[in-house]
């Protein structure tokens, strides 16, 4: 059960990390690529907050007694 439980906060901490870099890399270069970039970014908030909402249920759920 720990195990599932750091296995997720892992690959949580993992895609968090991504988009963030994505996000960032993205922002950098926002002059060339201003419609995709905001695009972008909007796009990986909204695919963390997809995930944030399932870890954190998961996250309740493993650590019920």
């Amino acid at each position: 059960m720990k195990g599932r439980l750091l296995v997720l906060t892992i690959l949580f901490t993992l895609f968090t990390g991504v988009c963030m870099v994505a996000s960032v890399l993205m922002w950098q270069h926002k002059e060339a690529l201003a419609g995709e970039a905001a695009s972008f970014i909007r796009m990986a908030l909204l695919l963390f907050v997809f995930f944030l909402i399932p870890t954190i249920i998961l996250w309740i759920k493993l650590l019920k007694p």
